[in-house]
């Protein structure tokens, strides 16, 4: 059977941030409800080297140990997670 639905879109996450936080953190919103996803999304957020702090699920916030991070790094965050 032959599909008759057009390609997913290609994006480009275009040079200036959706979103910068306190920190300076840059977000890029990649993939979300204007790509057609339904259950999640996939941003960018570039930030200076340093330290960053995922929180495990039922884990308070203030108890995050952190890590450290360095230019190129990517730090997976599950949906629903704090950071």
């Amino acid at each position: 059977m032959v599909s008759h639905e057009p390609p997913p879109p290609l994006v480009n996450r275009g040079n200036q941030p959706d979103a910068i936080a306190p920190d300076s953190s840059e977000t890029h919103l990649l993939i979300d409800e204007r790509q057609g996803a339904t259950a999640g999304s996939l941003a960018e957020v570039t930030l200076p080297a340093g330290q960053g702090w995922r929180c495990l699920a039922g884990v308070a916030a203030g108890s995050a140990l952190p890590v450290d991070v360095f230019p190129g790094d990517a730090l997976g965050i599950p949906t629903g997670r704090r950071f």
